[in-house]
């Protein structure tokens, strides 16, 4: 059957009028961006080797880290101190307690060029040499 219609034929199951406040994050229970509360401070209490090494890769032209928090979402750029790799990834991945993310370029995930299929092909003795005329 049809559903309910109201004036105008518009069903009434849609929702008319302003959308729902949204809550802002002090009001979802974390706390607001502060100089004692940014990212280049929390970065500083961590330590040596989270956060001095998040400091150090910070590469972001938009924000500096004082400009956010350790929660952020904000995709910031940064470059690996180990390879020099560039990538952009959201701030509250990179501080995560349980599993930081990292450089995709140094765990293998990304080709670079020192970690490449031709590269991966050349080194393997033989091996792999069918693949680069199959890809």
């Amino acid at each position: 059957g049809r559903g309910r219609t109201g004036r105008g034929g518009v069903p009434t199951n849609l929702r008319v009028g302003p959308p729902p406040a949204v809550l802002c994050p002090p009001a979802r229970g974390y706390p607001r961006l502060s100089p004692t509360n940014n990212l280049k401070v929390w970065c500083k209490e961590v330590g040596e080797e989270l956060g001095e090494k998040l400091l150090e890769e910070w590469d972001d032209p938009v924000l500096e880290p004082w400009e956010v928090t350790r929660g952020s979402g904000h995709r910031a750029r940064w470059m690996c101190r180990e390879c020099g790799w560039s990538f952009h990834t959201r701030v509250n991945a990179r501080t995560r307690s349980d599993c930081p993310s990292g450089c995709k370029a140094c765990l293998g995930l990304v080709a670079t060029e020192t970690h490449n299929l031709a590269l991966a092909c050349a080194q393997s003795g033989g091996r792999l040499a069918h693949l680069p005329a199959e890809w």
